[in-house]
């Protein structure tokens, strides 16, 4: 921590014992002194990854007002306003920023680029296809993280769509509305309309590009949609309530985020938000204590079967048994 203006003109002697003093505390604790973390969430949806992140590092021994502190400045909005809060956080000199989602994550190492600031995202579906890292293993600059999922290949979507067949066998036509122009969801989109054939269901798919196109889109579900699919993007859940209305309108499951099931969705099959929030805390711990990000491979969080009992009897589902029987988590 650098001393106050009126006294850093102390004799050469006096900084020197004080700059001793600090840096044997800062090496017999094991991590800095104190570190002050930039929160860049642009969706009050996933606070609970802030979170986990928060209680993680709690449990692993930082004390706000103490060893961490945390800036938490409101960020929801577009690029722009997500670029200047992390320009903010730069200027401010903070010792890492946690960026939750992908267009959060790109806003951040927009602004860290040549700066030497590490960044841990959350929430990010593909980090490679988003352009964050270039390698899973050894991300290779100043960014590493918890990727949402089962690390790009989309093979969670694929599960997902599994576990929507176990829980309601006689669904076969998905609408699926997604945003065409969110680079961490190619592959997971390629995955779904490849796969959904071979297991029997017909995708209806629609493009979303806004707040408005996600509205409308769940507001003109198509008449012959047995079921939704949702992938788990910013753009889609502006309409979730709207969704989750008409899944019990007219008695059609949807499957989505755990989040989503939360909500009243059916099925997910997905990684819990909180729980990659704690997950990321170890990494931004390692980096305290002067691992390089660059050489902290992304990790993928252990995902789990959710399902709503209470949107099954709402939607007029008998669940099979043997959906009972492997359901990770019971809602509610």
């Amino acid at each position: 921590m650098p001393l106050p203006a009126n006294r850093r003109r102390e004799k050469p002697a006096v900084c020197l014992f004080l700059f001793a003093a600090v840096l044997l505390s800062a090496c017999s604790s094991g991590k800095p002194k104190a570190v002050t973390v930039g929160i860049l969430n642009p969706m009050s949806a996933l606070a609970a990854g802030v979170a986990g992140f928060r209680e993680g590092l709690a449990d692993l021994g930082y004390v706000e007002g103490t060893s961490i502190s945390y800036l938490v400045p409101v960020t929801e909005g577009g690029p722009e306003a997500l670029e200047s809060t992390a320009r903010d956080f730069v200027k401010a000199g903070v010792t890492l920023i946690l960026s939750v989602t992908t267009p959060a994550s790109l806003a951040a190492q927009k602004a860290t680029a040549d700066t030497g600031i590490p960044v841990v995202f959350l929430g990010v579906n593909s980090p490679i296809q988003a352009g964050l890292v270039r390698d899973l293993a050894k991300p290779g600059a100043n960014i590493t993280g918890i990727a949402s999922g089962a690390l790009s290949s989309g093979s969670s979507e694929a599960l997902l769509l599994e576990w929507l067949h176990m829980v309601a066998p006689s669904v076969t036509r998905l609408y699926v509305p997604y945003n065409p122009d969110d680079p961490s969801f190619i592959n997971p989109v390629r995955v779904v309309l490849e796969t959904a054939p071979r297991m029997g269901f017909t995708i209806i798919p629609r493009y979303i590009r806004s707040k408005e196109e996600a509205v409308e889109a769940a507001d003109s579900v198509p008449a012959d949609a047995q079921g939704i699919f949702l992938f788990p993007d910013r753009t889609i859940i502006h309409a979730i309530d709207r969704l989750i209305a008409v899944s019990r309108e007219r008695k059609i499951p949807i499957a989505a985020s755990p989040l989503a099931v939360r909500m009243g969705a059916l099925v997910g099959y997905a990684a819990d938000i909180s729980t990659m929030g704690k997950q990321a805390a170890r990494l931004a711990d390692q980096i305290f204590k002067g691992i390089e990000p660059a050489d902290l491979p992304v990790e993928t969080p252990e995902i789990y079967r959710f399902l709503n009992l209470e949107t099954a009897r709402l939607i007029g589902l008998k669940v099979p048994e043997q959906a009972l029987r492997l359901a990770d988590v019971l809602l509610p």
